[in-house]
């Protein structure tokens, strides 16, 4: 009996069983494959989408066309804070300036006059001026100009007095000035007699507006005078009271 040793060799050799262990695995995992029914997917190469080309068609308008206004929405009306009114302040302050009812002139120097608390003045307590004088001068001078204020309606000085002559001329004066070197202005002249007390009111308005000086004057007469008339001079001749200057005069 001829034996195969050259087979047996080659199933003995390396090489063979290298072979073996390299294609065993490959062998055995498509037979389970198989067996399990898995068939791998076949992996497809992506196909390219085909290429579109779009037209675009911009139809230009006709003159006779006419494009629809555009509204503008109109803006919702916002609710405005409520202001606070402020005092009103006025900007011109209007200065009120007090008229006093009378405004007394004082300050006199008296000339051949004498001031006395007496029964025979308009009221003892207040007092008056005499003069008893017939033979000389005499004047009451206050030494204080006295402003007249043009606001003023109806301006005036006033005063009480009472006097007795029995001459025919004037003997007393009430004179005015603003300036004493300028000289005196006779506003006002007195005769006859007069026994008992008057109130004595002389306009000054045309003064407004300025500063005046006042005085009352006596000028004896004693030239066309009786003995008699002297005497009776000479007893009692002219009393004055309450010399004042009054803004708004009301008879």
């Amino acid at each position: 009996m001829k034996t195969n040793r050259p087979f047996s060799s080659a199933l003995k050799s390396p090489k063979f069983l290298l072979l073996i262990l390299i294609a065993l695995p490959v062998i055995l995992g498509c037979s389970l494959s198989s067996y399990l029914g898995f068939n791998p997917t076949p992996t497809i190469a992506p196909t390219q989408p085909p290429e579109v080309t779009v037209m675009v068609v911009v139809q230009s308008p006709t003159p006779e066309m006419v494009l629809p206004p555009t509204e503008t929405p109109e803006p919702t009306p916002t609710e405005q804070p409520t202001e606070t009114a402020q005092p009103v302040v006025p900007t011109d302050t209007e200065i009120v300036i007090e008229v006093p009812d009378f405004i007394e002139v004082a300050n006199i120097q008296a000339f051949n006059w004498y001031f006395a608390n007496s029964t025979k003045c308009k009221d003892e307590k207040e007092g008056c001026w005499f003069l008893t004088t017939y033979k000389q001068e005499g004047s009451l001078e206050p030494r204080d100009f006295y402003y007249i204020d043009p606001t003023w309606e109806n301006p005036h000085l006033v005063f009480w007095h009472k006097f007795i002559s029995d001459g025919y001329s004037y003997f007393g004066f009430v004179e005015t000035t603003g300036d004493t070197e300028v000289g005196w202005t006779q506003i006002k002249g007195y005769k006859d007699s007069n026994f008992s007390w008057k109130e004595e009111a002389i306009d000054i308005s045309q003064y407004k507006g300025s500063e005046i000086l006042i005085r009352i004057m006596f000028v004896p007469t004693i030239d066309t005078f009786s003995p008699q008339q002297k005497a009776k001079y000479n007893a009692h001749d002219w009393a004055i009271a309450s010399i004042r200057i009054v803004p708004d005069y009301a008879p």
